[in-house]
């Protein structure tokens, strides 16, 4: 059966997508692969040969005599899993499929995949469309609390060297992406100070938007550690401008496995040109990412209002349930700190 001729998007479950948000928008999710055992759960990249069936059932989906559209695929960074060399390998076997490297992992991915699948149904060609998630990409930067480091070290995502600050010196650290890998951004003494610096991260990088066109969207991740997002977000409400939304979300296991319990992180996706992509996917964050200048006692009244008006086409992703280089002004992370 000839396919409709839009561009279809696959993304891993690290992209935080939430499973009717990919139903709604047709956007494959590839699970990463789990073991479990008494100790631990583990995680595996997902296979070639499972990338490829997945484009190819997605080109099914998308092909039409004439029609050039294909696939784009968005996985998490080529630093962080061999997912993303697995995925080239699999489009390598195949016509028109583009992989991007997002450098990056979260729910930023499925912000850029939501932006993509919005751009597709407009009748954007694939370079439109891969175009579109690298636009968010760029504009998107995670901060991450690790209360230990170890699983991150036992996976070979950061060195052992760093993984001794949070438990031998007692340091609390936080970890960005730098060159598509995880790196140690800030050390602190306390948790209340990594809140801190975590906001000043974010409200530094909303300064040096290129442009505030759109209001800043923020991505509050967490593994069993509602309570820290909730007083983080309350933290960055005081400081980033009024219209900025937020939103929490479940960390996928996929995820939780490498981090532990009582992890969170702030992603954040910056305003960008009015211009610079196919659609407003800040407005498509869902029904619970209100404006922070919301009194509490009004939420829920908000709440409904926004459900009414968004029901219809939302796109809520996600699952509810430091040193003197800090960050430089386009948002890279330079060389940990320590905050007093």
């Amino acid at each position: 059966m000839p396919g409709d001729g839009r561009v279809r998007i696959v993304v891993d479950d690290t992209a935080c997508l939430m499973p009717e948000v990919a139903r709604k928008l047709d956007i494959t999710v590839v699970p990463i692969g789990h073991d479990i055992n008494e100790d631990a759960v583990t995680t595996s990249a997902v296979s070639p040969l499972k990338l490829c069936a997945a484009y190819a059932r997605a080109l099914e989906r998308s092909n039409q005599d004439g029609s050039d559209a294909g696939v784009v695929a968005l996985h998490l960074g080529k630093g962080m899993s061999a997912t993303w060399s697995n995925a080239v390998t699999a489009a390598g076997a195949l016509d028109r499929v583009t992989v991007i490297d997002t450098d990056t992992v979260g729910a930023g991915v499925g912000a850029a995949a939501i932006a993509a699948a919005k751009a597709a149904r407009a009748g954007a060609s694939r370079d439109e469309v891969a175009d579109v998630a690298r636009d968010v990409l760029q504009r998107y930067r995670l901060w991450l609390f690790v209360p230990k480091l170890d699983s991150l070290r036992r996976g070979g995502r950061i060195s052992a060297g760093q993984a001794m600050l949070s438990t031998a010196l007692a340091i609390k650290p936080i970890v960005g992406i730098k060159d598509g890998s995880l790196a140690l951004v800030a050390k602190c003494r306390t948790e209340a100070k990594v809140k801190q610096r975590m906001v000043d991260f974010a409200t530094k990088m909303v300064r040096s938007a290129s442009s505030t066109n759109r209001p800043p969207a923020v991505l509050l991740h967490h593994s069993d550690a509602l309570d820290d997002v909730h007083e983080l977000q309350a933290m960055l409400a005081e400081e980033l401008p009024d219209d900025t939304r937020f939103r929490i979300l479940d960390l996928p296991e996929s995820l939780a496995a490498h981090v532990g319990q009582g992890a969170y992180a702030v992603g954040m996706v910056s305003g960008g040109s009015i211009d610079s992509d196919a659609m407003d996917f800040e407005a498509e964050m869902g029904v619970t990412a209100l404006l922070h200048s919301v009194e509490e006692s009004d939420a829920a009244a908000v709440e409904a209002e926004v459900t009414d008006a968004v029901e219809d086409d939302s796109g809520n992703i996600g699952n509810s349930g430091d040193s003197a280089d800090m960050e430089g002004a386009d948002g890279s992370v330079g060389s940990a700190e320590t905050a007093d």
